[in-house]
C-alpha cells in the first residue's frame, strides 16, 4: 500500500516509475529515396526509439510505502519492467503485492504521464495502475488520451 497526501493508495500502485528515454531512431523512411511518390503508410511510420543508445534515466517518487516499508528499487522481487523505458517499483515483493496473472484484456497494467513529443511513450510518470502480472511479460498497446496533456499507455500479456 502507498500512503500520498494523507490518502492511502491501493496495492495496485506503484510507489515509483523509472523512465528511460531513449534517443530517437533516425531514418529515412519518406520514401522518396526511390524516387517514386511514397505510399500513404510509408509517409506516417511510427516513431521509433534507438534502444542502442544510453538512455536518459528519470525516477519518479509515486507515493510513500505504508507501515515504515521502504519504495527500493535495488530489490529486484519489488521491480516490474513493462517494456524498455519503464520499469514500476513497488513497496512489497511483486508476487505478494500482485498475486493474480492477467487473464484476457481485464486488467491491463497502466502508465499515465505527460506525452513525449514523438506521442510514443511519456515523458513523466504521475500515476500508475498495475491489478496483474504477466509471466512470459509484456507488450505495448497504441497509447491513448488521457486528459490535459497526458497520455496513458496500457499492455497486454505477450
Amino acid at each position: 500500500m502507498c500512503v500520498r497526501k494523507i490518502a492511502v493508495y491501493p496495492r495496485y500502485y506503484a510507489c515509483a516509475a523509472r523512465l528511460d528515454i531513449y534517443p530517437l531512431l533516425e531514418e529515412d523512411s519518406s520514401g522518396w529515396g526511390s524516387g517514386l511518390v511514397p505510399l500513404y503508410d510509408e509517409a506516417f511510420e511510427p516513431t521509433t526509439f534507438d534502444y542502442t543508445q544510453t538512455p536518459e534515466s528519470t525516477t519518479f517518487e509515486l507515493c510513500e510505502c505504508a507501515n515504515n516499508k521502504t519504495c527500493d528499487s535495488d530489490v529486484d522481487q519489488r521491480n516490474l519492467r513493462l517494456d524498455e523505458s519503464i520499469k514500476l517499483t513497488f513497496c512489497d515483493d511483486i508476487q505478494q503485492q500482485l498475486p493474480l496473472q492477467c487473464k484476457g484484456q481485464r486488467g491491463l497494467p497502466r502508465v499515465i504521464g505527460i506525452a513525449h513529443p514523438s506521442g510514443e511513450t511519456v515523458t513523466t510518470v504521475s500515476s500508475t495502475a498495475v491489478f496483474c502480472t504477466c509471466p512470459s511479460g509484456y507488450e505495448r498497446l497504441r497509447p491513448e488520451y488521457w486528459g490535459g496533456a497526458e497520455i496513458s499507455i496500457s499492455y497486454k500479456c505477450k
